[in-house]
Parts: structure tokens; sequence; C-alpha cells
């Protein structure tokens, strides 16, 4: 019987927690911030990682309290420690330029790895990064290379705009040049440009004063396929604390 009186309180509280939790997301849409911190700060203090990680970036991006990094990191931490993907990519950024915690690339690129696996766009395109941006010829091959163009192709598939650009200009400049990996590539930069990315424009620019270098048929391809190509979204999935704890012993 008291199994069941603390089963039907555990449900009873629930509903509140989320209202609460809604309340603050909907508070924070319409640029109330003081309302929306007051709305989640019971939550996290209470344990709730959402709201853990909206306290987290209320302090990271200043709104509704001082910008504070210490804060922010405290909360994020919280959040993570408990699978929260958001969480862990802002918290990434504060080891990998030492904001309101010691700077550590080590800690940074570890969650960025996590959060990218975890779904998210943003994620993959800072793994992509980490990965493909090693300049020291002389440096050890980087284990997690071969899964550098893998998160880039997944967070170009989502519409990240730098990742269409880089997987384009890959896929375009390769040679020998195939017809569906040249297809493909176009369409990514034309989508990249069309969303504004200045390199992609310069690059599509650049080409079409040398159209001889690939047939006009696969100009016209990638020009059809942009023109219909829809962004596929990832789930956002929750990331194992013991995974997490992997980056951040305890």
């Amino acid at each position: 019987m008291k199994f069941l009186v603390v089963i039907f309180w555990a449900l009873l509280l629930a509903v509140p927690a989320r209202a609460d939790l809604a309340a603050g997301e909907a508070a924070f849409d319409r640029g109330d911030f003081e309302a929306a911190y007051r709305e989640f700060l019971p939550l996290a203090q209470a344990g709730n990682r959402k709201a853990q990680f909206w306290i987290g970036r209320l302090y990271f991006e200043g709104k509704g309290v001082p910008e504070d990094g210490r804060k922010a990191a405290k909360w994020l931490t919280r959040s993570a420690r408990q699978g929260d993907a958001f969480a862990i990519f802002l918290l990434a950024y504060h080891y990998s330029d030492g904001w309101g915690v010691p700077k550590n690339k080590k800690k940074g690129d570890c969650l960025y790895v996590l959060a990218a696996y975890a779904g998210m766009s943003d994620a993959q395109w800072e793994f992509g990064q980490i990965v493909t941006k090693k300049s020291d010829p002389k440096a050890a091959p980087d284990p997690r290379a071969k899964y550098a163009m893998e998160m880039l192709e997944r967070a170009a598939r989502q519409g990240h705009r730098e990742a269409l650009r880089e997987v384009g200009i890959m896929k375009a400049s390769r040679e020998p040049i195939e017809l569906e990996e040249a297809i493909e590539g176009f369409t990514y930069l034309m989508i990249a440009a069309e969303r504004g990315d200045a390199f992609a424009v310069e690059f599509l620019k650049k080409f079409r004063k040398n159209e001889q270098r690939i047939a006009k048929h696969v100009v016209n391809a990638a020009e059809q396929r942009a023109a219909n190509w829809q962004p596929v979204q990832e789930p956002l999935l929750r990331v194992r604390p013991k995974d997490v704890r992997l980056c951040l012993p305890e």
C-alpha cells in the first residue's frame, strides 16, 4: 500500500512539473526571460535536467539574469550528467574556450563528440572541425578521422549550412569525378549558396567560369535536386550518463 501511495504522489507531482517547464519555455519564447527563470529554477533545483539546461542557457546568454560563465557551467554540468544533449553541447563550448571553467580542449572535444552522436547538427559540424582542422603533418593520424566525413554528411542532411558547403566542396572537387557524387556535391553547394553562404557562392562562381570541367547535365541534375531538397532532422537522443562520465569524471 505504501508503495502505491508513493507511485500516486510521484505521478501527481509530475504533472505540475511538466506544466511549469512548458510555462518556462513559453515565457522564454515570448522574451520574458525573468519569468522563464522563475519557472525553471525550482524544477532545476529539484533535479529536472531540462530545467537545469534552461537555467544554464539563461546564464550563458545573460537573459533574465546577468551573464555568468561559472553559474552557466554549473547548471549545464548538472544537466549534462543526466544526458541532456543540449547541455552537453553548450558545456563543450565552455571547456573549449575556458569560459566559467578551466580551459580543457580534451574535455571540450569529448563533449562535442557525445552531442554529435546524439544527433545535434551543430555538434556534428564541430566534430568534423575537430578532426579536419588538424594541420600538423607530423602528428599521428587521428583515429576519429574516418568518422569526420560521416558526421559532416549527417549535419548536411539536417540542413546545417556550413556542413552543406564543406561536404559539397569535397564531393564536387574530388578526382576522379564520379557522376552521382558530383551531382550531390553541387546540390549541396547550391543549397548552401541559396542560404547565404559566401564561400559556396564564390565556389560556384569560379566553377561557372570553367563549366567544361563538368558535363552540363550534372549541373542541371543538381539544380533540380536543390529545388526539391528538404532537410531530414535526426531524432535527438539522450546521452547515457556513463558516457558523459568518460568526458567528465566525477
